[in-house]
């Protein structure tokens, strides 16, 4: 007698608790989870078993032989974030910050569909990833510096590729591969310097110089290893060279972006600062000027003036 079972689910999970995806906003408020790191998972599981049972009698005792056979598929997109500096910014329970786990749920669905199919859902993907990191770095970097804001587009670029190139693997790969996909893991322990958004311009310069050279130099190295691997055939591996192509492209966008501040921000503040003093000096001879007939007179001179 042959028996068919199967159980299949997609659930999603904040910090490990299972919810309706209408429901996640409404969660993380009710456990208070925006006082920490927020954990944002779809899952999804598919197990499928037979059974083949046998009955036979001899000498008078029944005998019972089973057989079993099972299939499982499991698929899982998962994005993190801090949110305790947040609260600095916004409220748990303003508009702004249901907006931003809103942008979340939606990358995660699309992270999702490209691990599934990484050809159509690609660059829906990286669209929802990068709305859902420009808005969240609104709010927690302090993008009013030229470099600041930089290096902040440069991040999201970064985290943009890693997390895309996972769901290439996932997708792309052999169904074994998805414990030894090649590494990604980028090493910037060489940096003479740590970024810090309050020091001067000369240091965030130097640290961008080095952060961007080793970007490039690491991306030609995991672009080899990727094509070594045998978890990828001739045509995937063909996939990654472009991908890979794509993102060296991007560094060195930035580091053409990175000479031109470099070359015009000092410009840029030197005339900033000379206007400053010309204009404070201005005003000075002007008010000298003004005969003082009434305190009116001398404050609406002073606004035309300045």
């Amino acid at each position: 007698m042959l028996q068919k079972l199967e159980v299949k689910w997609t659930k999603y999970f904040v910090n490990d608790i299972e919810c309706e995806r209408d429901a996640i906003y409404q969660t993380i408020l009710n456990r208070e989870l925006y006082a920490g790191r927020i954990i944002l998972s779809k899952k999804y599981h598919f197990e499928s078993y037979e059974q083949n049972r046998v009955e036979r009698t001899e000498w008078g005792y029944l005998e019972y032989k089973t057989t079993t056979s099972n299939h499982s598929e499991n698929l899982s997109a998962q994005l993190s974030m801090i949110t305790t500096h947040l609260l600095n910014t916004m409220e748990p329970t303003s508009e702004t910050y249901k907006e931003l786990i809103h942008k979340m749920i939606h990358a995660v669905d699309m992270f999702f569909e490209a691990e599934n199919n990484h050809a159509q859902y690609s660059q829906q993907f990286r669209h929802a990833l990068r709305d859902f990191l420009s808005f969240l770095n609104k709010y927690t970097v302090q993008s009013d510096a030229s470099y600041n804001d930089f290096f902040s587009k440069l991040s999201i670029e970064y985290a943009i590729f890693l997390f895309d190139m996972l769901a290439f693997g996932i997708s792309e790969g052999n169904d074994s591969n998805q414990r030894s996909l090649p590494s990604l893991e980028f090493d910037f322990s060489g940096l003479k310097v740590n970024w810090d958004e309050k020091v001067d311009n000369d240091q965030k310069a130097q640290f961008l110089t080095e952060y961007l050279s080793i970007l490039l130099q690491q991306t030609d190295v995991f672009l080899s290893l990727w094509q070594k691997s045998d978890a990828f055939d001739d045509v995937a591996k063909h996939k990654i060279k472009n991908l890979f192509e794509e993102f060296k492209q991007v560094i060195r966008g930035f580091q053409n972006q990175k000479k031109w501040l470099d070359t015009s921000l000092p410009t840029v503040l030197k005339n900033m600062y000379s206007f400053f003093n010309q204009s404070q000096a201005k005003s000075e001879i002007d008010k000298q000027d003004i005969p003082s007939f009434s305190r009116n007179c001398t404050i609406n001179s002073s606004y035309s003036t300045l």
